[in-house]
């Protein structure tokens, strides 16, 4: 109903200011235990379902990489390692579902470290002391005068490796920040595979070169994504092989480090950020209640015992991977999605020309999303006797399609950028209730940007129809730019 003492002559309804519109996250996108979960984390901590989704995923993802691998066809197979990163703005709760969703793994490893105690005690104090005596050992078999002698000494170390090998640490799952060589050290003492989960993006400054001098290395991250052989220089101890690097990430960011990487030519260039899976939801801060309760603990007991479940599979089957495989409906479907998607990256057709490089392994994500989603719902029973359903394959594409509009708006800030200064200016006018602004009063507002950049912003909001442009011309000097608020922004219609 419009306000009778409001002039609407003239005016449009403005447009919708978000030039990258997202789609609604789809309630049945997920193995029904596993959806119950994510939307009770989202439920409690009043965060968008997306950062739970995407947690989750690479959560699964940490515990199946090692131990399972798609075969799509003789020549072509997929790992499920994935890299997901959530971007939301400071104050997002990330955190609190950052601890959620890493629970078991928090309990897992505290279970493993406190077995290890009791059987080794002191290990580290031992290890020195094995270290030593084998270093003594070395001395006296260089030195030794037949081969025979040489043997015994040779016996006598591998044996003491061993001994150091068995006390050794427990078993490793993820890390947070750590810099490409510790990385590559701690994935060759725990079956060439690791995770990077953190609620901070601080491994990108890592990457980047910050300890480093400002010289990136990222290359066994980016074998980590694909699976590929990596050799680990240990100094003057021997080098390691890692006949299969494996890494998964599950990350959230804020919305300047994203922006920061996109403009950084070295991680763009090496594929980097086309190997992300990204939601870059509409933040609930401002909307939120304070008043959900915790998590349902049934609901988080069973996500903990399925991730401990799929972690049991190390010991059935440790030297090969279990091989998935695709119904054929499955795989026709994927097929099809993925003709799908070359066509709209081709350049004179599509429009994933702004992102051909993260379009182009958005078949091979797909893939292992299915897998990760079919070996969650087999969890308590063998995944590899059962195929990729069709059913699991429909939801890994749905979902793609969905993370397609998140990479659009993740992966080009510049085109964010005019937007989110046009937002600001609404929500300052909005918040001083004005009718009516000047440039000057605009320009003193946001001294931060420059002339031309707050420009950039007003334009937005003319093309969009929120405002209207008035020049009144005095007697002296240059004309008053006067902005005039659409009353269809200012008092919506009821």
């Amino acid at each position: 109903m419009l306000n009778s003492q409001i002039n609407y002559d003239g005016w449009d309804l403005p447009d919708n200011l978000d030039e990258h519109i997202l789609p609604e996250w789809p309630t049945d996108i997920l193995p029904k235990s596993l959806s119950d979960f994510v939307k009770e984390v989202a439920r409690s901590t009043e965060t968008p379902i997306e950062m739970a989704t995407l947690l989750a995923l690479s959560t699964i993802a940490t515990v199946s990489m090692k131990n399972f691998i798609v075969h799509i066809h003789d020549s072509y197979q997929e790992p499920l390692a994935l890299w997901t990163m959530t971007i939301l703005p400071s104050g997002s709760r990330k955190s609190n579902v950052f601890n959620l969703i890493t629970k078991p793994f928090i309990d897992l490893e505290n279970e493993k470290i406190s077995e290890h105690v009791k059987q080794f005690g002191n290990h580290d104090s031992k290890i020195k002391t094995l270290e030593t005596k084998i270093n003594l050992i070395r001395q006296k078999a260089a030195k030794a005068s037949t081969q025979e002698t040489y043997e015994i000494h040779q016996q006598k170390i591998e044996q003491l490796e061993l001994d150091i090998k068995e006390m050794s640490r427990p078993l490793q799952m993820w890390t947070s920040d750590i810099t490409p060589e510790r990385l590559g050290t701690l994935m060759a003492q725990n079956n060439g595979a690791m995770s990077i989960l953190s609620d901070e993006g601080n491994i990108f400054d890592i990457m980047a070169g910050l300890y480093s001098r400002g010289k990136s290395n990222i290359d066994i991250f980016l074998k980590g994504f694909s699976g590929g052989s990596v050799r680990i220089d240990r100094g003057n101890k021997s080098q390691a092989n890692i006949t299969e690097a494996l890494i998964s990430i599950g990350i959230t960011v804020q919305p300047s480090v994203i922006n920061n990487l996109c403009k950084n030519e070295i991680l763009k260039g090496k594929g980097l950020l086309s190997r992300f899976l990204y939601s870059y939801p509409i933040s609930n801060i401002g909307f939120r209640t304070n008043k959900e309760g915790p998590v349902d603990k049934l609901l988080q007991e069973t996500f903990n015992n399925s991730i401990k479940k799929l972690l049991e599979f190390k010991v059935l089957k440790e030297k090969n991977k279990h091989m998935l495989t695709i119904e054929t409906d499955a795989y026709e479907k994927w097929i099809e999605n993925s003709q799908s998607i070359e066509r709209r990256i081709h350049p004179e057709i599509g429009h994933l020309t702004a992102i051909p490089d993260w379009a182009s392994k958005l078949s091979g994500q797909i893939i292992r999303i299915a897998a990760i989603l079919h070996v969650y719902e087999h969890a308590y029973d063998k995944p590899w006797e059962h195929k990729i359903s069709l059913q699991n394959m429909n939801r890994a594409i749905k979902m793609g399609h969905i993370l397609t509009a998140h990479a659009l708006k993740a992966l080009h800030p510049e085109s964010n950028n005019d937007h989110l200064i046009a937002r600001e200016i609404l929500d300052w006018v909005k918040k001083e209730k004005l009718k009516k602004f000047t440039q000057r009063e605009c320009l003193r507002r946001f001294r931060r940007y420059k002339k031309d950049t707050l420009r950039k912003g007003i334009i937005v909001l003319l093309e969009h129809n929120f405002i209207a442009e008035h020049r009144i011309t005095g007697n002296k000097g240059c004309p008053t730019i006067i902005f005039e608020l659409n009353p269809f922004f200012t008092n919506p219609v009821k």
